[in-house]
């Protein structure tokens, strides 16, 4: 089966997420032809996302040796624009890579260029799965890179594209139960397809000397990972520690990611009094992640409690979970719907400093957390099992029915 994807995400500038590796297992079985959009001021960004830093490592050197990959522009365009300069050159793309040879388009999160795609697939009789990711509208309306005068407008424009894209495709895919109900996606075309994690390769990676490296030895550690971008908040956090070194209670926490926020969160770190208890690695490769989350006692979910982040189901839930360790996540429908009581939940820094103390007096509910996580991530959200979903139906889109 011949695959085409379109995809808001930077293939090779973007860090590991669930573009990538759906595409990693297609491209295993089938010719996969990717288009995304040119996130050039990455390179830019003195806290880099660390898309470079992660091909390094086995998941996205493979991707990226076996699929195709081209740009929808070359032009360094500002970020709300890349959604519409390559509208105009689309057409002789489409024809450079020859549209009308592919099975099926596999359209991720993509609602101005993928559209257009979309419709020119279906004008030669190639079937679109759009995969819905994140609440692109509401994301949209809160991106920096969106002067705030458009904020509306862009809301108002995503949520008509996102429609669109529903209409137009013959399958639709969706991240949580939370996102079909507020898009209200018809149930006759659309999959409930959960984000996951490669169990095995977060399970059991231990390195004592991660610890002694970062100075974090015989420390109680808090955790969080991942890119710090807009919608996440490290402050309640922050709060919680200075309080609890009030208390005497000694915790320190570990930040591990780059990002643009990244600074401004170091500047916050020193504005409430707890830099020195707080470290920050900046961006690492995808194969150590692992062995930073077996350093941390606890790990935390930190996003501001907005519409878009409610709806989400994010990765580090996972990956968290694969490494047996305890998580404490703001009350987000998305974390909730999936792993319910199996996570401690948290809204303000108040809730969050009983939480965290309440994990630090009681290793035995670490220990219980920790070993339910990893045989709910290892029975129910294992990404071998979920990929092969999600090929299901693009075979079922496509009529194809058997392999390539």
């Amino acid at each position: 089966m011949r695959i085409l994807i379109t995809s808001i995400v930077d293939i090779k500038r973007v860090t590991h997420n669930r573009i990538h590796v759906f595409a990693e297992h297609l491209s295993r079985r089938h010719k996969v032809t990717m288009l995304c959009l040119n996130a050039w001021w990455l390179e830019q960004d003195s806290a880099r996302q660390g898309g470079d830093e992660y091909h390094e490592d086995g998941l996205f050197s493979e991707l990226l040796d076996r699929a195709e990959v081209h740009y929808l522009t070359k032009r360094t365009d500002p970020p709300l624009l890349q959604q519409f300069t390559p509208l105009p050159g689309l057409s002789s793309l489409l024809a450079r890579i020859e549209l009308s040879s592919f099975d099926v388009h596999l359209n991720y999160c993509d609602l101005i260029a993928g559209h257009s795609v979309a419709r020119a697939a279906a004008h030669v009789g190639i079937p679109t799965v759009f995969d819905i990711a994140d609440d692109l509208p509401h994301s949209f309306a809160l991106s920096p890179r969106v002067p705030r005068l458009l904020k509306p407008l862009a809301r108002r424009v995503a949520e008509s594209r996102l429609q669109a894209n529903v209409a137009v495709a013959k399958k639709v895919t969706f991240v949580t139960g939370a996102l079909q109900d507020a898009y209200r996606l018809p149930a006759g075309k659309s999959t409930l397809i959960p984000n996951g994690v490669h169990e095995s390769f977060f399970a059991n990676k231990v390195d004592p000397s991660i610890r002694q490296e970062l100075g974090l030895e015989n420390s109680f550690v808090l955790g969080f990972v991942g890119t710090q971008l807009e919608w996440v908040d490290l402050e309640p956090a922050f709060t919680a520690l200075k309080t609890l070194e009030a208390d005497g209670t000694d915790v320190r926490m570990l930040v591990v990611g780059g990002g643009e926020k990244l600074q401004a969160n170091k500047r916050l770190a020193a504005e409430h009094g707890v830099s020195d208890k707080v470290v920050f690695t900046n961006q690492v490769p995808l194969s150590r992640v692992p062995l930073y989350i077996s350093s941390m006692d606890v790990c935390l979910i930190c996003r501001k409690e907005t519409t878009d982040s409610d709806r989400s189901l994010p990765l580090k839930l996972f990956e968290y979970m694969a490494c047996q360790k305890p998580v404490v996540s703001v009350p987000l429908a998305g974390v909730i719907e999936a792993a319910g009581d199996r996570v401690l939940y948290a809204r303000d820094s108040s809730e969050l400093t009983h939480r965290i103390r309440q994990l630090h007096q009681d290793q035995d509910l670490r220990e219980r957390m920790g070993l339910q996580g990893s045989e709910f991530v290892r029975e129910g959200y294992s990404w071998a099992s979920i990929c092969r979903r999600f090929e299901d139906i693009l075979l079922e889109a496509s009529a194809k029915g058997s392999g390539a």
